[in-house]
């Protein structure tokens, strides 16, 4: 049966091109992938630029302009407001089968509330959550909806969804702490056939901007300038790793559009001025197509420090595990539920630089274990995370949902 799905997140817009976050790309592969087995897709988005609706092969997106900073309390109001009357204006044009609410933050679920208050036939919803609900929250955030998500709220918005997909074992178990049970599935994120290997690495010199000699090895990160995603670790560890391995480049990818970040730059980038990595960092911002930078490197790194407020099972982990590359990761949220250590990857403590820095040593003395690593790791991933197996558990909860609510 042919379904009409309404997603709903936040900031499902392209930057220079690109899309960009975990739950963002998460939301477009499930599009795209819906779409390839005919149903009909409508994202319904928040937007800091203009409102333009775009349509695309896989389905329509309606970007909402917030006049407000991100995460403030006018910002999630506005959306709130405006998302909720959107929704139901669409809804009455296409008569949407099921709503599909996508967030890190169980705020978001109070759409579920909204659009049952303003009408009196509301489609089913699910409310995907990909990271845990905390106690408290975290000394390391800012922004208002962490603040809001703790465990004494998190259950009342929660409470209207007629079914929540957890990403990970990790955030389904957050969940049934709360008491949610009955209605709580684990779905993880998905990753399309262009990450998976066997395939021929690119060149570096379909790359230029990069400039790296072919002699040199390569440590990616992809990220972005918060703190708890560890970059500062990384750094640190870099400085012990390039006295022994002096042709060592680390790539830096990464960029952000909200502005509260630009404080973090200097202070990153000065951290990498004290280490003396000048000479080693290259650093480049929004990428398009990040399996190319993947396909290029010879080990990526996750130094996370937790996976609060991000998705629990990090995309960046599962595309680099799938591309058959070495990974080396932070043992962190629902990251050892992928990262078997050892066997498909490096586990490392979350802030243990010396830990981290020895890891990559041992990779670039013994490219062999990267190797039987990698092969491990794309084998698990097409198994558990491909978008088509993705897809068909997807599509398979949002029947039973509708057949249930009929």
């Amino acid at each position: 049966m042919k379904l009409k799905v309404c997603f709903i997140g936040i900031e499902i817009v392209p930057i220079n091109n690109a899309f960009t976050g975990g739950v963002v790309n998460n939301v477009l592969r499930l599009a795209k992938g819906l779409a390839k087995r005919g149903h009909e897709i409508c994202i319904i988005t928040t937007s800091l630029g203009g409102s333009t609706r775009e349509l695309f092969h896989w389905g329509q997106l309606c970007p909402i302009p917030i006049r407000a900073q991100y995460s403030s309390v006018t910002f999630g109001t506005q959306f709130l407001i405006r998302g909720s009357f959107k929704t139901l204006i669409e809804h009455a044009k296409r008569k949407f089968d099921i709503v599909n609410i996508h967030s890190a933050y169980p705020t978001l679920a109070l759409f579920s509330l909204s659009l049952r208050a303003l009408s009196l036939h509301r489609p089913p919803v699910v409310f995907t959550l990909y990271s845990t609900i905390r106690t408290k929250p975290l000394l390391d955030r800012k922004g208002l909806y962490q603040r809001l998500s703790t465990a004494s709220i998190a259950r009342f918005y929660l409470s209207d969804a007629d079914a929540i997909v957890a990403v990970s074992n990790n955030v389904k178990e957050s969940l049934r702490a709360l008491g949610f049970t009955n209605n709580v599935c684990m779905i993880p994120p998905a990753v399309p056939s262009e990450y998976f290997y066997p395939r021929k690495s690119y060149h570096n010199h379909e790359v230029p901007s990069l400039r790296i000699s072919d002699n040199s090895k390569v440590i990616l990160y992809c990220g972005n300038w918060a703190p708890w995603k560890g970059v500062d670790v990384l750094l640190e560890s870099m400085a012990m790793v390039v006295k022994e391995f002096p042709n060592v480049v680390l790539i830096l990818a990464w960029n952000e559009a909200y502005t509260w970040y630009d404080e973090r730059k200097k202070e990153v980038l000065r951290l990498i001025g004290h280490y003396r990595l000048n000479k080693i960092v290259t650093q480049i911002g929004i990428v398009e197509d990040v399996s190319r930078l993947m396909a290029m490197s010879d080990i990526i790194i996750l130094p996370f420090l937790n996976t609060d407020g991000v998705v629990d099972r990090p995309l960046t982990l599962l595309e680099a595990m799938a591309s058959g590359k070495p990974v080396i990761a932070s043992k962190v949220g629902g990251i050892p539920e992928v990262i078997q250590d050892g066997k498909n990857g490096f586990l490392i403590e979350p802030g243990d630089a010396v830990g981290l820095a020895n890891a990559i040593k041992m990779m670039l003395k013994s490219p062999s274990i990267g190797e039987r690593l990698g092969k491990e790791a794309a084998n698990g991933i097409l198994l558990e995370h491909s978008l088509e197996v993705i897809t068909q558990k997807t599509e398979k909860l949002y029947n039973d949902i509708i057949r249930k609510c009929r």
